[in-house]
């Protein structure tokens, strides 16, 4: 089993937490997306001709600031340099402001067939110490259009140890997700990167954290959660209904190969590890 994962950069807003490479410069998308391409013809050789692609990721940075003209552009590439598998699982990582119905549509229709968004709480006084630029009601929005627009597996992810987040508030965020019927949930204790904004803030006390006893009460609230939800706690921070494992995180700890096809993306061939250089992506000679 082989995959791909692409790395689109762009986002509209910086998040404090994010130590991720991302960039502000969504003009530059267009030059970006041909280098994607470029790079992914570049790599035809990284997998034998007969390798066939069983999952594809789109992850971020924001995806969801692509055109699906843009989205096509990727997939139609990777389709004429590998074969993709008939069941392939081509998961795409979006914003929850940037969903509409018609877009999600769209998706369904290219070929995406697994969402991941970006929710990270379900409070907006939490959402704002983050600085991510949706709302609470937003993201409860973009799951039901989701649904509503025929994807049938939807992953969210969120956040534990915010600033400003009480035991009673990470119930309630998880209550919400329960109520929403999803299929899979990503939630991470919150890290404080240097070189970020939170990291800052934190050291000049303009943000405080809660203390440590509350966040290992709400990593033992989830896992309880969890299982009464029937959610399988199949990866450290991962928790999927049965059938909805993430193929692709998945393949990455069984450690098979996979190609990282963008700024700072990473790759592994089965036995060295690559890491692509993040700043200054479109301006690197190719032989």
């Amino acid at each position: 089993m082989s995959s791909i994962y692409i790395h689109i950069p762009y986002c509209k807003k910086l998040c404090y937490y994010c130590d991720f490479y991302f960039s502000l410069q969504l003009n530059t998308k267009q030059d970006y997306i041909a280098a994607v391409c470029k790079e992914l013809v570049l790599q035809k050789g990284f997998f034998s001709d007969t390798t066939t692609i069983n999952t594809i990721y789109f992850g971020g940075g924001t995806p969801s600031v692509l055109s699906i003209h843009e989205i096509k552009t990727v997939l139609h590439t990777i389709a004429t340099l590998w074969t993709i598998s008939e069941d392939a699982e081509i998961t795409f990582e979006c914003n929850p402001d940037d969903i509409t119905k018609e877009y999600c549509q769209e998706l369904l229709h290219i070929g995406i067939n697994r969402i991941s968004v970006g929710i990270q709480s379900f409070f907006d006084k939490e959402l704002l110490a983050l600085n991510r630029r949706h709302t609470a009601k937003q993201a409860i929005s973009a799951i039901q259009l989701i649904k509503d627009s025929g994807f049938k597996n939807c992953t969210i992810d969120v956040i534990y140890g915010l600033p400003l987040q009480t035991l009673a508030t990470w119930k309630k965020t998880l209550e919400i997700a329960a109520d929403l019927s999803i299929q899979h949930i990503s939630a991470y204790a919150l890290g404080v990167e240097e070189k970020t904004a939170l990291y800052s803030f934190v050291s000049k006390g303009k943000i405080i954290l809660p203390q440590e006893q509350t966040i290992i009460e709400q990593f033992t609230y989830l896992t309880e959660w969890a299982q009464k939800n029937n959610f399988e706690h199949y990866e450290i921070s991962n928790f999927a209904k049965p059938g909805f494992y993430s193929q692709h995180n998945s393949l990455y700890w069984e450690q098979k190969p996979y190609l990282g096809i963008g700024a700072s993306a990473h790759s592994y061939d089965g036995n060295v590890r690559y890491w692509n250089i993040a700043q200054n992506y479109f301006f690197v000679p190719t032989l």
